[in-house]
């Protein structure tokens, strides 16, 4: 089996193929033509059988938000692998050398979406934030949230004013930027897809939403809400209210600024009247992602905790290295360390004595940077061990808000 670069005259027909086998590519022309632009504008390697496709992934650079400041990223953003290459490790070795690109080339950390936990721990992945997707009834929404003045259509050809949105918006904690080829492939995937803008006096773009119709009562699918600050989310949840006239339901992941309950007019009263079959009105909660460190000196150096400083020496362990080639010159983190968390913060190889010590996978160690769930809750469901009073003083320094992606990759 060999990995190679896609290159569109010799792989297109064949990952098409594949694409099409797994009912991932629209029957439609937008699809095609979104998919080859997706390829041939991202890192894409093909796993190659008998000279022949039959696995893939594509990876797009970007940056996370740690607190204030921009980590370089990477989001695997698909691993495809054709109905006559299952069970052969495909899925692995695509998705292992793609991360071994992205850190060859100064990603600190990668992250992708999961079909089911553990098969992306192998390679050092470890959960991500909640998603939190809400379904609710529009004319449930507060009747005097403000509506925009100038509404407008948007669709695939507006890519630059909507990417410069997206670059503009509102920043949280955790929030992944992806290059603009990802969201041109988004806008171009489905010709149903469909976006709704506000503009400002001047006829510029300031905010606005994408969302997937479906059937004139719903449940319609908002892909994003994009906006700089609060009156401008508020302003966007008024347009979707004034969608509730027809529509009778609305599906989306829950903005990261609010409690979107704390705006619902009759929520309990919505729960018990709609539960029928795809028609549950509701929150859940559900990890679909994962992330790793690429890099753990690199991502230290570009990270700040203000809430005090601790010393420590960590082994990190890191299952990549035995899976990926070494074709990119990096086989994962794995190693000792004298890490320094605080104001500034380091990893220096080796341990120092008098510290005390940590053991943890890699998946681990990122879930703790991240602030997925505090030190001393991962040390009882995860790869992570502890001297003394060490996750004590780590909860007390790694008081981070609560992640989210804010991305669907």
């Amino acid at each position: 089996m060999q990995v190679k670069n896609y290159d569109a005259k010799l792989h297109l027909e064949s990952c098409t193929r594949i694409w099409r086998e797994v009912s991932w590519l629209p029957d439609w022309a937008p699809g095609v033509s979104a998919m080859e632009r997706y390829f041939s504008d991202n890192p894409c390697l093909v796993a190659l059988i008998d000279g022949e496709p039959e696995g893939m992934s594509v990876a797009v650079p970007g940056t996370l938000r740690h607190l204030g400041k921009a980590i370089p990223f990477l989001a695997v953003t698909s691993v495809t692998v054709g109905n006559a290459g299952r069970k052969r490790g495909i899925g692995t070795l695509v998705t292992g050398e793609a991360t071994a690109r992205g850190a060859s080339e100064g990603c600190l950390v990668a992250g992708l979406g999961i079909f089911e936990q553990g098969y992306y721990n192998r390679l050092g992945y470890g959960n991500g934030p909640y998603n939190r997707i809400v379904t609710f009834c529009p004319s449930d929404l507060p009747r005097d949230l403000p509506y925009p003045d100038r509404v407008c259509r948007l669709g695939p050809e507006n890519i630059d004013e909507v990417f410069g949105n997206i670059c503009n918006r509102m920043p949280c904690h955790g929030q992944a930027l992806l290059g603009r080829s990802f969201y041109d492939a988004e806008l171009q995937w489905e010709s149903k897809f469909a976006g709704l803008g506000c503009r400002n006096t001047d006829g510029l773009l300031t905010h606005h939403l994408w969302y997937t119709p479906s059937g004139e009562r719903g449940p319609h699918r908002i892909s994003w809400l994009c906006y700089r600050n609060g009156p401008e989310l508020l302003e966007l949840l008024g347009l979707i209210r004034s969608l509730g006239d027809q529509v009778d339901l609305m599906t989306m992941e829950e903005p990261p600024h609010i409690q979107f309950q704390d705006l619902m007019r009759t929520p309990m009263r919505s729960m018990r009247m709609l539960s029928g079959e795809g028609k549950r009105v509701g929150t859940r909660a559900f990890s679909y992602t994962q992330a790793r460190i690429l890099d753990l000196p690199g991502v230290l150096r570009g990270t700040s905790f203000p809430w005090g400083r601790v010393a420590f020496n960590l082994s990190v362990r890191d299952p990549i290295s035995g899976l990926v080639s070494g074709t990119y010159g990096w086989k994962g983190c794995a190693g000792d360390y004298t890490v320094v968390l605080g104001p500034e913060c380091s990893a220096e190889p080796g341990h120092t004595r008098g510290l005390e010590r940590m053991d943890a996978g890699i998946g681990a160690f990122t879930r703790l940077w991240l602030g997925v769930r505090p030190p001393s809750v991962l040390a009882l469901t995860d790869e992570i061990e502890a001297q003394g009073t060490l996750l004590q003083s780590l909860d007390g320094i790694l008081r981070l808000p609560e992640p989210r992606f804010n991305c669907d990759f």
